[in-house]
């Protein structure tokens, strides 16, 4: 298995590991409930260095950049981070990105752990491919370059994280981090170590992800944590980080995505520029836009703390209708909570219909997103 420079730290730390996506990973300490609720209340570090990084560099970048993801980029300011999908000809899901714009010929594509050969991959495919800018040199102008090695990723997220963090890191320019708008990126330095700190993150609740040098990672790591004792703040394993991810309603790739599943049909329209701009999978996606979908990933929520686990059917008068792609009980809640594709039919908020768990229905009720209203959830 792939390890992060943070694995034997986390084995010191008496961290239950575990096998994702090929990665050796944290899968909680103090356990999944109390991890939960500290992001929530406090804050938490997650080690998500098992994440692709990719940078994309040249005067070409945001040309080829425009070609092989859903948004418009061209709309970004320099410092800013969005959210995206990269899309197959046929409008399927290959993975959903956040995308960095350092400058017009600087970004950093942040890519997920199982899909970041196949990305690699793809996105030097298609930079060979790309048309050649006129009276430039290089692979379609956009050099690609996978710097998932070099640097470590390391999110520090929940209530209490900018404040923890304010009195430790020097922004660049003089921002003050707390001032700092969600999606934003920016160079900054923590502990004497200079790295590049973004407002972004996949919990809901307000909170940084810092891309720092692999060799610094831990001394990083610990910094934040010993700053961090006095407000509570611990370290957060991926079972927490399913769990508050789910809580939102957040997309993952292999449950809600994968290259079988569109943008559309996952709910993912306001990432999918369709005007203005062509990328790869547009032409498949303006025809599925105007036939009708035949499916759209749904949320709904049941009474009470049974668990519509991944693959329970969803029912509706008898007859199976769709699976639960991710389901738990949401911590906060404290009731089940899931979600699964749909006739668009069945998919209207207040509609009922069945999850078979374990031989028998219960009746889930469909409700909006996200279950749980964390303090800055949402996407760019």
């Amino acid at each position: 298995m792939q390890r992060t420079p943070l694995t034997e730290w986390h084995r010191a730390a008496g961290a239950k590991l575990v096998d994702f996506a090929g990665w050796e990973m944290p899968l909680s300490y103090s356990g999944v409930i109390d991890e939960h609720e500290t992001v929530r209340r406090s804050a938490g570090l997650f080690d998500i260095s098992h994440m692709g990084r990719i940078a994309v560099e040249g005067v070409g970048a945001e040309a080829f950049l425009q070609r092989v993801v859903t948004r418009n980029l061209a709309r970004m300011a320099d410092g800013s981070a969005r959210y995206a999908l990269a899309c197959n000809e046929a409008g399927g899901v290959l993975d959903d990105v956040v995308v960095y714009r350092r400058t017009a010929q600087q970004f950093l594509v942040v890519v997920n752990a199982s899909n970041r050969p196949k990305m690699l991959a793809w996105f030097q495919q298609q930079a060979a491919q790309s048309p050649q800018p006129a009276g430039k040199s290089g692979a379609g102008g956009a050099q690609i370059h996978d710097l998932s090695d070099a640097i470590a990723m390391i999110a520090v997220q929940g209530p209490k994280a900018l404040g923890l963090l304010e009195s430790m890191t020097k922004v660049q320019d003089g921002t003050r981090l707390t001032g700092m708008k969600r999606w934003t990126v920016k160079q900054a330095v923590i502990n004497g170590a200079e790295l590049l700190l973004a407002t972004t993150g996949y919990t809901g609740e307000p909170g940084v992800e810092l891309f720092v040098d692999a060799a610094r990672a831990t001394a990083i790591w610990e910094a934040v944590l010993t700053a961090g004792k006095p407000l509570g703040v611990k370290p957060i394993g991926l079972g927490a980080r399913d769990t508050l991810r789910l809580e939102m309603g957040y997309s993952l790739y292999g449950h809600e995505l994968d290259d079988t599943i569109t943008p559309l049909e996952a709910g993912l329209d306001w990432a999918v520029d369709l005007e203005g701009k062509e990328f790869i999978g547009c032409k498949a996606l303006r025809t599925q836009q105007a036939a009708g979908l035949s499916r759209r990933m749904t949320a709904f929520a049941l009474p009470d703390r049974a668990v519509p686990r991944q693959g329970y059917r969803l029912m509706h008068e008898g007859q199976a209708v769709g699976v639960v792609t991710s389901g738990n009980v949401s911590p906060m809640l404290q009731r089940g909570i899931g979600l699964g594709f749909l006739p668009p039919n069945l998919s209207g908020l207040g509609r009922t219909i069945e999850v078979e768990i374990r031989s028998r229905t219960h009746t889930a009720t469909i409700v909006p997103l996200p279950f749980y209203k964390g303090l800055e959830g949402g996407h760019a």
